[in-house]
């Protein structure tokens, strides 16, 4: 056990020091002893702080989720730090689920566990109040106050509040110099160089770039990778022909690609949408991306001279006049048989794979847009992803399409063996899939009521999907039903609202 605390206090250090790489690699090599239960959590934690949420999960899974997924086991502290790490994998809702039951006055730290999963779906706005709640406490441990300071800046500065008081870099500087913390010290360069960026100080952004490459030398990685995203940002902003700034694009995305950093290969495209006018760049992103505030902070900065697209193929494999088109939204093979139900298995799951064109989709993320309604298990849940992927590929054979999912070691992706396109429908990308079904049903239905088999016929699911999502419809109050068993039909809100 002391050799696990050793090795726990010295990977500390290593991220202190802003030794990154020496610090995951140090993490790996514990891993692989078997840990103690009683240690998951601490090295969860480091996992967490090492951008290693798999390997986080991978540890609090035996001790969260014990026996199966309907049950919760641990420690409110080890129930958080799970719910963080599942979110970072893509399991959002069965995260914030565990999070809203964790009392935040005796746990604190779940204010700050909810600031960092909204910002994990790029909702910075969402996550500088529960920032400010976590700050509020006291006795907050020194080291992570500071952590959550420096987040909250990184978030008012992304939300362009300027004027907040609680933007304190110059403080901040002189703190994480005087205690040595060379990591935060650097990261706080950076983000006093997007500041200048987004005022347009770019020779000010320039001389902050220049000492946060000081700063983080030696710390390799990730670290390094986000002062040259933002350098480049600067040569697009102010190159007239804009060749350096494309040219350094291309570096950083495959620099980006090497380390598997898949936001920083989004963030080059958006920073040619913005910086270049690249409007082909602004459409990778808005239909590529699944975060919705991602899309809206984009949106916002290139209104003035781009209009989305209503809808926007996705083109895979080699690129050939004729190949088979794939709709997302109502699940048809345009021009041939093979439609997949809408709602079904395969259905979400395909969604789910394409809603992301820049990284890999994790395990989990998988199990959750699939199983929205269940929790995730790390042995029951793995078995049915890896089923629905082969009905995936058993529904592709007999379509005779190119399609394949392939797995990588974050994730698994989407990938064709030949020309193949898939359709993204803008109102599906802007609003969520069950709002679309719901508009769907409302023309289909005039406004009347209707019954569970109209919306199997008018969505084209099956028995148990139209089920469930009327079942959400509902619960959400876009319509009520009325009656029981074969007798039932449901009634949408505004018509009971005159009935009254």
């Amino acid at each position: 056990m002391n050799d696990f605390r050793d090795a726990i206090d010295e990977i500390n250090e290593l991220i202190r020091a802003g030794k990154g790489d020496a610090a995951r690699s140090k993490l790996d090599r514990v891993c692989r002893n078997a840990p103690p239960p009683r240690i998951a959590f601490a090295l969860a934690e480091l996992a967490k702080r090492l951008g290693q949420p798999g390997l986080a999960v991978r540890l609090l899974s035996p001790v969260v989720r014990p026996k199966d997924s309907r049950e919760i086991g641990g420690t409110p502290y080890e129930q958080a730090e799970y719910a963080l790490n599942l979110m970072r994998l893509g399991g959002r809702a069965e995260a914030f689920k565990i999070l809203q039951k964790i009392d935040s006055q005796k746990y604190p730290v779940v204010a700050l566990y909810r600031a960092w999963g909204a910002g994990i779906s790029w909702d910075y706005s969402s996550s500088i109040g529960h920032f400010k709640e976590y700050l509020a406490w006291k006795d907050a441990p020194a080291y992570q106050q500071l952590v959550a300071r420096v987040n909250l800046c990184q978030a008012l500065i992304a939300e362009e509040k300027f004027s907040d008081p609680d933007l304190k870099l110059d403080e901040l500087l002189s703190v994480t110099a005087e205690k040595n913390h060379k990591l935060l010290f650097g990261h706080l360069h950076e983000l006093s160089a997007q500041a200048c960026i987004l005022r347009a100080d770019f020779g000010g952004a320039k001389e902050w770039l220049i000492r946060a490459e000081k700063e983080l030398g030696g710390a390799g990685g990730n670290e390094t990778l986000f002062v040259k995203k933002w350098r480049m940002v600067v040569e697009l902003a102010t190159d007239k022909n804009l060749a350096t700034g494309r040219a350094h694009n291309e570096e950083v995305k495959r620099e980006a690609v090497r380390l598997k950093h898949w936001e920083t290969v989004r963030d080059c495209d958006r920073a040619l949408a913005i910086w270049a006018g690249d409007n082909a760049a602004a459409d990778r992103v808005l239909f590529g991306t699944p975060f919705e505030a991602y899309r809206k902070r984009l949106l916002h900065r290139i209104a003035d001279r781009y209009t989305p697209k209503s809808t926007f193929d996705w083109k895979l494999g080699e690129k050939e006049n004729g190949s088979p088109v794939f709709n997302l939204t109502n699940g048809e093979i345009e021009g041939a048989k093979g439609k997949v139900k809408v709602g079904q298995a395969v259905h979400r799951l395909l969604n789910a794979v394409a809603s992301d064109h820049y990284r890999p989709f994790p395990l989990v993320g998988i199990f959750s847009a699939v199983y929205p309604d269940q929790n995730y298990h790390h042995v029951t849940s793995t078995m049915r992803v890896h089923r629905v992927i082969q009905r995936f590929r058993d529904w592709v054979k007999e379509a005779k399409l190119p399609l394949e999912i392939e797995y990588h070691s974050d994730g698994y992706s989407l990938t064709a063996k030949g020309p193949m396109v898939l359709r993204h429908d803008l109102k599906n990308r802007t609003a969520s899939r069950e709002k679309v079904w719901v508009e769907k049903v409302r023309a289909s239905s005039g406004g009347k009521s209707f019954t569970r088999a109209d919306v199997e016929k008018w969505l084209g699911m099956s028995q148990t999907s139209a089920h469930r999502f009327l079942k959400t419809a509902s619960t959400e109050g876009h319509f009520a039903p009325s009656g029981q068993g074969n007798s039932k039909r449901y009634v949408w809100a505004s018509a009971q609202k005159i009935a009254a």
